[in-house]
């Protein structure tokens, strides 16, 4: 089954992103709207989808592991241009919960 069969509105997550700086945020999501209840940035599971799209499109090296039972991008690891140092990210979601 995949995330959007599962139809969720109520899940709390970790989300961290590393691009030269650590950004990290928690999420929680309530009658499927996303509440940020700490950190910069509201991540949210399908802004993950279209970050690993974009990633699949466009970056020379790419690693991305999906969650075993939703199927959301847990760990995405891109190398956005192999001829530019330090352009590498991780984003990752941790500590995900189904309220």
């Amino acid at each position: 089954m995949q995330w959007k069969g599962f139809e969720l509105t109520e899940y709390s997550f970790i989300a961290t992103d590393a691009c030269m700086f650590l950004d990290y945020s928690k999420v929680q999501v309530v009658e499927g709207k996303p509440q940020l209840l700490e950190g910069k940035q509201k991540v949210t599971i399908e802004g993950r989808f279209d970050l690993a799209k974009k990633a699949i499109l466009n970056a020379d090296a790419l690693r991305i592991e999906y969650h075993p039972l939703y199927g959301f991008p847990l760990n995405i690891e891109v190398d956005w241009d192999d001829q530019v140092v330090d352009d590498e990210c991780s984003y990752s979601i941790m500590e995900f919960k189904v309220s």
